[in-house]
């Protein structure tokens, strides 16, 4: 088990069950809460990049939003703002990331928060449709990064005509970086 399996708080019997190939078992409180080694690829960019503003878009309960939170916490910088629409979903966020005060989680859509006008990274796992005005409003210079290109063409389509980077394995993920 890794360092971010470790932050991430699962057990080694979780751990065990999902590297045998059953990717939801983690999650058995949101099946669709991002895979594993997209937490670790989001963990990675923010230790990398050390951005000042994260801003995620489907926080779900919060699954992404704890490695990103971590990512930042890890390079001692670093603020994390989520938006969620589902009221239900951002209680227990709340209450999953209780712990951390470098975050924010917010009950609105992500496309009219100021902080996604602001941010340096974002992760956007929102609803297909609003993957495009988000980053219609996304800072020339912040990494955009995009979840389910293999769930939805419409998001595949809209990865390829921006010219980013395609990972197509699991759910797949998306790059971009806005000019």
């Amino acid at each position: 088990m890794n360092e971010v399996h470790k932050l991430l708080a699962f057990s080694d019997t979780e751990s065990k069950e999902f590297h045998d190939g059953d990717w939801y078992s983690l999650w058995k409180d949101d099946a669709l809460a991002a895979e594993w080694e997209v937490c670790d690829l989001l963990y990675g960019f923010i230790r990398v990049l050390k951005p000042s503003l994260v801003f995620e878009s489907g926080t779900g309960i919060g699954h992404t939003t704890k490695a990103l939170i971590l990512g930042c916490v890890a390079n001692l910088k670093g603020r994390v703002v989520t938006c969620e629409t589902d009221r239900d979903k951002v209680e227990q966020a709340q209450k999953f990331l209780g712990e951390f005060p470098n975050v924010e989680i917010l009950n609105i859509p992500a496309a009219t928060s100021l902080d996604l006008h602001q941010a340096d990274f974002i992760f956007s796992d929102s609803s297909y449709e609003s993957r495009v005005e988000e980053w219609d409003v996304v800072k020339p210079g912040a990494l955009f990064v995009v979840h389910d290109i293999c769930a939805s063409p419409a998001v595949a389509r809209f990865v390829k005509e921006h010219r980013g980077l395609s990972l197509a394995k699991g759910r797949g993920v998306g790059i971009l970086l806005k000019e």
